[in-house]
């Protein structure tokens, strides 16, 4: 019988060398490609710029510090002032943040002083009523026609020297193209020229209107007063309305400063139960008419 020959086989031994050879190859190719890319990701970082000091704290990665200081000043405040951009760059831009969130911090005096040119926003609204009459009512005290009440502020000033008022300029004296279609009641409280000693009672939505503009332009703590702008005009009251112009006042003052900042919760409850919403409402008609 004769035997056939086996083909030739491959040595064990010779097989688990080269599957070993090839398995130390791909490891290697392995640790290089991790070698390159950790090399990679450390010549990135490197490359990157330091973390700002004027931003740190702040998750703000696409804007350069100005543009970033820029972009709040004009959120959360009314734009930036003379040398606003560089004082929030020394003190960084966080700190700055921190401190218009807490109002109560920053020093305001200069703020305070100018206010004090604006007398009627600290009386309460019986003091304003008192102070601040209706012409018909305040004629009747004194016993004079409407028309001869009208007449003493100018008569008073001319027998004491003093320097007439300028008159409003046309800009002013006349409604604006896009005013044309306001009603009587807005008509009567657009801008218009006031004596210093008036005591009419328009004088008392006046200096509100300057208190605000003054406000807005000299306080330091500029996201109160943008707060305080916003829920005014969210919780709207319309000054012209009957008896809320001698309202208005303890109604910014009481209900929506102090809250601006707050919970929403209490600043609803302050407008709520203001008088002055009370009666732009017609709240104070709302009575059980068997009582």
């Amino acid at each position: 019988m004769i035997r056939k020959k086996r083909r030739s086989e491959t040595p064990p031994v010779v097989l688990r060398s080269a599957q070993a050879c090839l398995a130390g190859l791909v490891a290697l190719a392995c640790v290089c490609s991790l070698v390159v890319d950790l090399l990679a990701l450390a010549a990135a970082r490197e490359s990157q710029p330091k973390p700002s000091a004027v931003l740190k704290g702040l998750p703000i990665t696409e804007l350069s510090e100005d543009e970033a200081i820029l972009h709040a000043l004009n959120r959360l405040a009314y734009g930036p002032r003379p040398g606003d951009v560089e004082r929030v760059r020394q003190m960084g831009l966080a700190k700055w943040i921190d401190q218009q969130l807490h109002p109560n911090s920053l020093d305001d005096r200069a703020l305070e002083a100018r206010l004090e040119g604006y007398p009627t926003l600290t009386l309460s609204a019986g003091q304003l009523l008192e102070q601040y009459p209706p012409p018909q009512q305040a004629a009747k005290r004194e016993g004079v026609t409407i028309e001869e009440y009208r007449r003493v502020p100018a008569e008073k000033r001319r027998s004491e020297g003093a320097t007439p008022a300028k008159p409003p300029s046309p800009e002013v004296a006349a409604p604006a193209q896009g005013q044309a279609g306001l009603s009587a009641g807005d008509q009567k409280m657009a801008p218009h020229a006031l004596e210093d000693d008036s005591k009419l009672p328009r004088r008392i939505v006046a200096e509100l209107s300057m208190a605000k503009v003054t406000r807005a332009i000299y306080s330091e703590s500029q996201l109160q007063q943008v707060m305080d702008d916003f829920w005014f005009n969210h919780f709207n009251v319309f000054a012209a309305k009957g008896g809320d112009q001698w309202l208005l006042t303890s109604y910014e003052r009481d209900a929506i400063q102090p809250h601006a900042l707050g919970k929403f919760k209490d600043l609803l409850t302050a407008t709520a139960k203001s008088p002055a919403m009370l009666f732009y409402l017609d709240n104070w008609l709302s009575a059980d008419p068997k009582t």
